[in-house]
């Protein structure tokens, strides 16, 4: 089985699609989406898509077993992009206000 993951770059959050294929270069059978890397106090885990109920707590959708969970947090892991941190914007205060008007 090949396991694929693609990250989804205009995502607000860091977010992957998890694909299974019968092997290298097959198309998928399965694809879930919205899968996310998330922390816990016992490391990094794979969190798939859930769903948040009427009483404010979340139902996973899906199941990872142990050893399946930990190939695709490796695969995720391998195939994360860098994260792009953007340059600091000089504050803008009141005192700033006036300091680029030309008159």
């Amino acid at each position: 089985m090949q396991i694929r993951t693609i990250w989804q770059e205009k995502s607000q959050w860091p977010q992957f699609n998890l694909e299974l294929a019968s092997q290298d270069g097959a198309e998928a059978f399965l694809v879930l989406k919205s899968c996310k890397i998330a922390q816990s106090k016992n490391g990094p885990f794979v969190s798939g898509p859930s769903t948040k109920k009427q009483d404010g707590t979340y139902f996973n959708l899906t199941f990872m077993s142990t050893g399946f969970q930990a190939a695709v947090l490796k695969k995720a892991q391998e195939s994360q992009p860098a994260v792009q941190i953007a340059p600091k914007q000089p504050s803008r205060d009141i005192d700033d206000m006036d300091s680029d008007v030309p008159f």
